[in-house]
């Protein structure tokens, strides 16, 4: 049976989410950490805790090991101030020069991408040895039962191109293409967080 709980703010939640992330998407995060390791899990988690993610995640597993996470974000309020927080909560792990490596590569969303009646999953990740055992659908499922439990309007979130198995996973839960209106700035500031756009209309 597939268990999901909300993610705390301890450090071995933290942890656990950065550790998932790295492990999901091992090309993405070695580019941006470098050498994939604890280290770069901790900081991605710490950051994720500095920027006031972590009561947004959710973690799905068999209920004493965790294999899949899903961050959401209800608003665009990405202010200087978490920003900031974040890039000192991964200096404190990574140093400073690595610290302000990753912040090139992970800007904040721009203000103008989320709607005012808009949810985000800003990630979807499961272990590769665990896929195709449900996680993924059950946290798309959690999710959006979530964001129409608080009134939300749609769902959005972005994907590789070439990542053919997510795609048809988002699509087969009612998630359809999308343009958004200045694409190209997104594309730029967050090119590594997948190309195409997909929306679910949750009335």
């Amino acid at each position: 049976m597939i268990a999901i709980r909300p993610a705390t703010t301890s450090d071995a939640d933290a942890e656990i989410v950065g550790r998932l992330l790295l492990d999901a998407f091992p090309k993405t995060f070695t580019y941006i950490f470098g050498e994939r390791d604890r280290q770069a899990a901790r900081a991605v988690g710490h950051g994720l805790r500095a920027f006031g993610s972590m009561p947004n995640a959710r973690l799905a597993g068999d209920g004493a090991t965790f294999v899949g996470v899903v961050l959401l974000r209800w608003d665009n309020r990405a202010t200087p101030a978490a920003g900031l927080r974040a890039l000192l909560a991964m200096a404190r792990v990574l140093g400073p020069w690595r610290a302000l490596r990753v912040a090139v590569h992970i800007p904040p969303l721009p203000p103008h991408w989320l709607h005012a009646h808009e949810a985000y999953i800003s990630a979807l990740a499961v272990v590769p040895w665990q896929r195709g055992r449900g996680y993924g659908s059950a946290l798309i499922d959690h999710a959006v039962k979530l964001a129409r439990s608080r009134g939300f309007h749609q769902m959005t979130l972005r994907v590789e191109a070439d990542n053919t198995a997510a795609y048809a996973l988002f699509h087969k839960h009612g998630f359809a293409a999308d343009r958004r209106r200045f694409q190209w700035f997104f594309d730029l500031v967050r090119r590594h967080f997948g190309e195409v756009v997909m929306t679910r209309w949750l009335d």
